[in-house]
């Protein structure tokens, strides 16, 4: 054979290894499940407890995914989750446990090749708020909150419950910092004069992707209740 068609046939046989190469990795890749997980965590200040709650999903897209079950359980805080199943539909690991509050929370996993995993949430907490004074429905007021900011995907709800049980709220959305938070006459138009019950509670949506696994995470905090007054 002539050395210019050894070289061909040194090309051609390179060219074919790595199309073969490049089509073992393209059904590697497709064969690669993905894996959606839907987290929860609740904190109600008041009583000092969590609820911890996380579900596992698998398949090629959300609507195609099926429910997962992890073999090796998984924790929340290093303690256990217990496992439900929800029917056909899902497997919910889920814990009530005391605080205190951490702001950083981990659920702690093994994958299917049993190498550890985890899903990690993290989010301020409210220690302390109160009002610079009487709130006044025609001029409004100012919060006062210790150390607070909102992120993005962060909301913040003021609920006002009368002695009727009546109950007002106002939002504050991304984008608010600062220790003092103006309140205008038109966030307050609701409220009537009286005495109410306040408190705050602190929300997080977030849709986190990385590799292949997608977290759809949730947080709620609860903030300890305080009395203010509303003024004409």
């Amino acid at each position: 054979m002539s050395k210019p068609a050894l070289r061909v046939s040194s090309v051609l046989a390179a060219g074919l290894a790595f199309l073969a190469f490049a089509c073992r990795q393209e059904v590697s890749q497709e064969q690669t499940p993905q894996i959606f997980v839907e987290v929860f965590v609740r904190f109600l200040s008041p009583e000092n407890e969590y609820k911890a709650q996380i579900m596992f999903f698998e398949g090629d897209s959300v609507g195609n995914a099926r429910p997962k079950k992890m073999a090796s359980g998984v924790r929340f805080q290093g303690q256990p989750m217990r496992e439900k199943a929800l029917g056909s539909y899902a497997f919910r690991y889920e814990r009530i446990q005391p605080g205190p509050y951490a702001g950083k929370h981990v659920f702690d996993f093994q994958d299917d090749a049993g190498k550890k995993r985890s899903v990690v949430l993290s989010m301020r907490g409210i220690k302390q708020f109160l009002m610079e004074s009487p709130l006044k429905r025609k001029a409004g007021g100012v919060l006062v909150i210790e150390r607070q900011s909102l992120q993005p995907g962060e909301t913040l709800l003021l609920l006002f419950t009368d002695e009727q049980g009546y109950t007002f709220s106002v939002e504050l959305e991304e984008g608010f910092s600062g220790d003092r938070v103006i309140l205008t006459s038109s966030q307050l138009s609701g409220l009537h004069p009286g005495t109410y019950e306040l408190y705050l509670v602190k929300k997080q949506e977030r849709k986190t992707t990385g590799g292949y696994r997608t977290v759809f995470s949730s947080m709620e905090y609860y903030s300890p209740v305080q009395e203010v007054v509303v003024e004409p």
